[in-house]
């Protein structure tokens, strides 16, 4: 489909397919006779990458810039980009229809509120990262309009300062039931947030460290995660 989409030929397109597939079976063979743990720690590092394709400068040039990209998605290169100084408080900018402010922060049961919701979260994170936590302080947040694949889902940016140059935004998503449990029985999972939180952290080998869940009332499910994790 790439190939296609990229007016390659068929024959390149083939080629593609066939040197993917034959790539993956060997490396699925080298992987059995990996012991337990070896296998929990393999990792494919951006050296390991630039290693592979050195004869390929085009490539090569194209992985530097992915890593570049990817160091400048945290939370201090969207700091200056989505706050703003209002009455002396640093809040999160507006930024209708993607990103503002509801109407249920005006409700004085608000507050209370999120802070139940923050202790059912820190209950799910490890004990020495709560701590790491309770060194920020929470500012604003604001909902935020998610992407395609979370099209129709409720989500929320939460912000945080450590000192007034040293932010973290904490991204708030609501978790449904997997688009799989229907033809293969109901999810182990109590909590879709945890499903999803579990299934992130068998998948990485460096998962975020802020990954959590909770539930809200009224039986919605939600995971938390930092907003720019490079």
């Amino acid at each position: 489909m790439a190939a296609r989409y990229l007016s390659f030929p068929e024959a390149a397109a083939e080629s593609a397919v066939r040197a993917a597939v034959a790539s993956y079976c060997r490396m699925m063979s080298e992987y059995a006779g990996y012991k337990a743990l070896d296998m929990w720690y393999a990792q494919i590092r951006i050296e390991d990458l630039l290693e592979f394709f050195r004869a390929d400068k085009a490539a090569v040039r194209r992985l530097r810039a992915a890593a570049a990209k990817a160091h400048s998605r945290t939370s201090e290169h969207l700091f200056p980009k989505l706050t703003a100084i209002a009455d002396g408080h640093r809040t999160i900018v507006d930024n209708p229809p993607f990103i503002y402010h509801p109407q249920q922060r005006q409700q004085p049961t608000w507050s209370r509120e999120r802070q139940k919701h923050v202790r059912r979260y820190l209950a799910s994170i490890r004990a020495e990262l709560r701590q790491v936590y309770r060194r920020y302080k929470w500012q604003d947040s604001a909902l935020k309009v998610v992407g395609v694949g979370s099209v129709g889902t409720r989500c929320f940016v939460g912000l945080y300062l450590a000192a007034d140059d040293d932010p973290l935004f904490l991204q708030t998503k609501e978790a449904r039931r997997s688009v799989l449990e229907s033809p293969v029985g109901k999810s182990r999972f109590a909590n879709q947030g945890e499903r999803v939180v579990i299934g992130q952290r068998l998948m990485q080998a460096a998962s975020d460290i802020f990954l959590g869940w909770y539930r809200m009332p009224g039986g919605h499910d939600y995971y938390v995660r930092q907003l720019r994790d490079m």
